[in-house]
């Protein structure tokens, strides 16, 4: 967990024990493997949960792909767990963010934008987010599998984006800009 606010989410929950480590801090990091070979005592991990990916999910992917092949001979399962939308604060934050970077923009670059960025919000408040405990739900699913997938998805619509990203450019970019809601928006002045 990124935070100790984000782990105490987790107190109480059967088999659960969230650490918090900074993935890019070495300190933490070693300070958190301690953690963990002193909570098995020798027994190994049933599963370590990564969910750095949220954002951006082609590159962990590919990561993922690398790590599952390296640890085969080990059998050592590396799965992919691809939810859709889910409702969490990440989304508010990054709407809070965006607002707050264009109360202090010049405000000609802003209206450049202004019809793009009204069409997305309109466009996102459309979506149907799936609640954070049916994502959970197939994690589950996936750490207890005696054979898992490599790959599985959580909630409607998962596993489209690495679909659409698959399309040949131009109508990838199409289908992209009609979720978004910006397909027929010409570019402000």
């Amino acid at each position: 967990m990124r935070s100790p606010a984000d782990a105490a989410l987790f107190a109480g929950v059967a088999g659960v024990t969230p650490l918090t480590v900074d993935v890019t801090d070495p300190d933490s990091v070693a300070s958190a493997a301690g953690a963990v070979g002193a909570a098995v005592d020798g027994g190994g991990l049933d599963a370590l949960v990564n969910n750095a990916g949220l954002i951006v999910e082609g590159p962990l992917e590919s990561f993922s792909v690398a790590l599952r092949v390296e640890l085969a001979p080990w059998r050592i399962p590396v799965v992919v767990v691809e939810p859709t939308g889910t409702r969490t604060p990440v989304l508010s934050k990054a709407a809070e963010a965006s607002a707050k970077a264009r109360a202090v923009a010049d405000p000609a670059l802003v209206a450049l934008y202004e019809r793009q960025l009204a069409a997305a919000a309109e466009a996102s408040a459309r979506m149907s987010l799936a609640d954070p405990d049916d994502i959970a739900k197939v994690l589950v699913k996936a750490v207890h599998a005696r054979r898992p997938k490599a790959l599985w998805t959580a909630g409607r619509g998962a596993g489209l984006l690495p679909t659409i990203g698959r399309l040949p450019t131009g109508l990838s970019d199409r289908v992209v800009a009609r979720a978004l809601g910006v397909a027929k928006i010409e570019a402000g002045a």
